[in-house]
This record gives structure tokens, C-alpha cells and sequence, in this order.
């Protein structure tokens, strides 16, 4: 294997996989370097692509890059079928956000307000509306907001189509990198574990469970390195087995008593139950809760009843990147050292036009087309917007 390249991408989840695929389609030079492919927290996500159900109040610059996103999978599904030769398990399912008390209900109102706020489509159901959509619904529903462009993904299966292309290319190197430290000549040489270093011109951070102040204690700001550094944010997640295909066909995402959860169900008969949320100080393994599990299976119980016949095959735990103001980090932290990170809860759905985006910017390939939505949010995602 080639031990010097053009760029090296450090973290092969699915924001380090999505840059790694558009410099594919660029034809550029480069190699992936993670320890275990895959395995952080895309193998543990739900993969749902929800700009309607997922935005947040008072998040309009979020609301827009993440109806954006959701456009763009469509794309990058196409790009990865034609560049692997194999599925995504992108899947156009709508979702419904589903009420059983008032005060949960009116919540679905004044959502629904903020979506015409922000140019999202969605539709208040009636109680008989929503379990006509849903037949698997609790009776208890007393009304739902229908979200008709609030897809998903099966995590596993894009990744796993990822990886395989990547490693039938000889691109990944598996190994923990220990330090980047800039050259002379003004490149790059990365310190690996079990292998021997690495040299490339240009280095793309992705990996955000290790943060670039572990990796570059001497080159970087210390202030911009507390401001990068992302903190984890755990996350149990459930994963049922429909062996009859009888549960729920649109992706359910459930309040009750101001507490959401969603029920996303799979082509494969997989049913995915999440997620819990949990600010924490370890970076580490970190187990699942017993009363995280039993929240989830309760709510996810009381909105679609025939979930309890089903059979539990995973309980998963994974650690989400958030950011200071939970805005992603894409962009130059200093001359050939970039950073695509800090996805937080949408990594999913926003890594694919985040990587489009920053792509675009190394390369003379335009991954993404649309100018003025890269000028647009150049300094909203850009990792020095906390100093200016």
C-alpha cells in the first residue's frame, strides 16, 4: 500500500465516508485511516433523514441546511449505487409525528406553525386521519402531523456498501493515528499505532471522538482547540425484529408526556427504536442504561401496541459529536488541515452535502452544484465562526 497520497481522511464513520466518496468521484488521491471502520456511532444510528421532524425551534439556519440535505440524498444515494456497485437502503417512507394527550397534540400544532415558517411541508391529521395512515397506531392517537419528505437510510447498509468499495481499492488503513504533525515542505506526516507513518499533502479530520486537541497539542490555537473539540453525547437505540412484516409502514415518531422517541421500520424487517439522550464526560465504551431501554420500549409500546410481539435482537449505545452550538465544523483550521465534524444528531442526514461541500472546495471537481448554498453557509459552518 501506497504511504504517501494527497489527502488522508482520519475516521471512517459516515462523515469521514462521505468526503472519502467525493474525492472518489473527483479522482483524487487519498486514503481513509480508522482503527475500526464504521463502527463509532454511524453502526449504532437510526439513520432517519427528517428536516421536518428532527429541526428545532429557533434553528431557522439549521431548518434550511437540513431541507437541503435531505434533497441532496436522493444524489449522493445515486452516487454511491453507481461508484460501489451496491444499495444504500435509502428508502422515501414518510413519517408521521403522532400525539395521545392534549397538551402533547398542541405541540404538533405549533410545530406544524414553525414548518410554514420555515418553507417544510407537513399536515395536522385528524385522530381518525392518522390511524387510517397508520393502522398499527395506539387508539389512544389523538392526532398526528404528517412529515411527506422525512425519509431515511439504513445506516449499515450504506456504510457497509462504502467499505467495500473503499476496501477493494485498497484505500483503508486501519490503524489509530497518534499525531499530525505539519512538514516543511508543507505537507503532512501522521503517526499511526500499528503501521508506519503516513505523508500526505492534505489531512481531513472526521473522526470526532478524538478531538484535534489530542492529536495536535503544539500546531493549533489553544482557544480554537477548546471550541473544536466535540463533546460526546450518548445515545441507546433498539433494534426489533418484524419476522412477519406486520408492524408499523411510515417511520413513527412518537411525543408523549413531552418525551420523543421514533420507530423506524426497514425493508430488512428490522424495526429501529431510539433514541435516549444523555450529555456525558467519557469518551470510552459506554454501556446502556436499564431505564434508558425501558423508556424506549415503553413509549415505543404505548404508540404502536404490536411492537411488544416482536422479538429484541440489539440494544446499541453510541456517542453522538456535538459542538459548541451544535452547528457541524467543516472547513480549513490552518493551511492543507481541515475539519468535517460535529454532525451531532443529523450526522446522517447532513454528512453527505457537508462533504459535497468541502469537496468541492479542494478539488476542481464540483461535487455540489448549487454556489450560493456553499457561500451561504461557508461561515455558519466554518470552525473559526466562534471567534469572529
Amino acid at each position: 500500500m501506497h504511504r504517501e497520497t494527497n489527502f488522508i481522511v482520519v475516521g471512517a464513520g459516515i462523515s469521514g465516508l462521505a468526503v472519502a466518496l467525493h474525492l472518489q468521484e473527483a479522482g483524487a488521491d487519498f486514503l481513509l485511516v480508522d482503527p475500526k471502520p464504521g463502527q463509532g456511532a454511524s453502526n449504532v444510528a437510526a439513520g432517519m433523514l427528517a428536516p421536518a421532524s428532527e429541526v428545532n425551534y429557533d434553528e431557522d439556519l439549521m431548518g434550511e441546511l437540513l431541507r437541503r440535505s435531505a434533497k441532496y440524498w436522493e444524489i449522493f444515494s445515486a452516487k454511491v449505487e453507481s461508484l460501489s456497485l451496491g444499495d444504500t437502503g435509502y428508502e422515501k417512507r414518510p413519517t408521521m409525528l403522532v400525539a395521545t394527550e392534549r397538551g402533547d397534540l398542541d405541540e404538533l400544532v405549533r410545530l406544524q406553525h414553525y414548518h410554514q415558517h420555515l418553507n417544510i411541508e407537513s399536515h395536522l391529521l385528524s385522530r381518525r386521519e392518522a390511524r387510517e395512515a397508520e393502522p398499527t397506531l395506539t387508539p389512544k392517537t389523538i392526532g398526528g402531523l404528517y412529515t411527506p419528505n422525512d425519509f431515511q437510510v439504513d445506516n449499515r447498509v450504506v456504510i457497509d456498501s462504502l467499505l467495500r468499495l473503499f476496501d477493494s481499492k485498497q484505500r483503508i488503513v486501519r490503524s489509530l493515528v497518534s499525531s499530525v504533525s505539519s512538514r516543511r515542505d508543507g505537507g503532512w506526516t501522521l503517526a499511526l499505532e500499528e503501521e508506519s507513518p503516513l505523508k500526505c499533502k492534505t489531512v481531513i479530520l472526521c473522526n470526532p471522538m478524538y478531538a484535534p486537541e489530542e492529536l495536535l497539542p503544539s500546531t493549533l490555537d489553544a482557544r480554537l482547540l477548546r471550541f473544536i473539540t466535540t463533546r460526546p453525547v450518548k445515545g441507546d437505540i433498539l433494534r426489533l425484529k418484524d419476522a412477519l412484516d406486520q408492524g408499523p409502514r411510515l417511520c413513527i415518531r412518537s411525543i408523549r408526556n413531552g418525551r420523543w422517541n421514533y420507530i423506524v421500520p426497514r425493508q430488512s424487517r428490522e424495526v429501529v427504536v431510539g433514541a435516549t439522550q444523555e450529555e456525558i464526560s467519557q469518551r470510552g465504551s459506554i454501556a446502556a442504561k436499564a431505564g434508558g431501554v425501558l423508556d424506549l420500549l415503553f413509549d415505543a409500546v404505548y404508540s404502536v401496541p404490536m411492537l411488544r410481539e416482536l422479538s429484541l435482537v440489539e440494544v446499541g449505545t453510541g456517542l453522538r459529536p456535538g459542538t459548541y452550538d451544535n452547528y457541524p465544523l467543516v472547513g480549513e483550521l490552518t493551511p492543507g488541515l481541515f475539519i468535517h465534524s460535529g454532525h451531532y444528531r443529523h450526522g446522517f442526514l447532513l454528512a453527505p452535502v457537508t462533504a459535497a461541500a468541502l469537496v468541492s472546495s479542494l478539488t476542481d471537481h464540483k461535487t455540489y452544484e448549487d454556489s450560493s448554498f456553499l457561500h451561504h453557509f461557508t461561515s455558519i459552518l466554518s470552525p473559526y465562526r466562534y471567534t469572529f
